[in-house]
């Protein structure tokens, strides 16, 4: 009889911190409600909307800027089409009791999308707006610390910094 208990307390002693543990995460698990498996959800990392519906579905639409020519020149071939330009709150995810949050940020920033992103990437040109570059994060972005100017002249620049084209953004407002 006391070898039974002696080996039912050691059983239990052995498998007592794995029962915690296992349940713990069960705990855990059922509460966290976040999900960070794409690098797209991540928490945290400033970010841009890919598209003027996304823009406003999360809430951080601004206003929409018209553009004065509908293709962007990469050389005498290549030209890329300019879909859409606007103004956004770039924006964060944060893990909230809710879940996975939109989070606006105080820095907006001219979005520019273009039906090509990868063949802008792939030639090395940049978009520039007096000494600063476009981000480019599958939407080329730059700060909108322009917000101020009715009118703003955004230039296209080669590898050589040599300028290829420009475009011309205007409050739609």
């Amino acid at each position: 009889m006391k070898r039974i208990i002696l080996w039912t307390l050691g059983l239990l002693l052995v498998t007592l911190p794995f029962t915690w543990t296992y349940l713990l995460a069960f705990v855990s698990g059922t509460h966290y409600t976040c999900i960070e498996d794409f690098d797209s959800n991540k928490t945290g990392l400033t970010k841009n909307s890919m598209t003027i519906e996304e823009s406003r579905d999360k809430k951080v639409f601004i206003k929409t800027l018209t553009f004065d020519k509908r293709e962007l020149k990469l050389d005498s071939v290549n030209k890329l089409a300019i879909k859409n330009v606007w103004i956004e709150s770039s924006w964060k995810y944060e893990c909230l009791d809710t879940g996975l949050t939109v989070i606006p940020l105080n820095n907006p920033d001219i979005i520019i999308e273009i039906d090509d992103y990868e063949k802008f990437y792939e030639s090395g040109h940049q978009i520039m707006y007096r000494d600063k570059y476009a981000g480019f994060s599958g939407v080329l972005s730059i700060s909108a610390d322009i917000l101020s100017n009715d009118t703003v002249s955004l230039t296209i620049v080669n590898k050589d910094k040599k300028q290829i084209d420009r475009i011309k953004l205007t409050d739609k407002n």
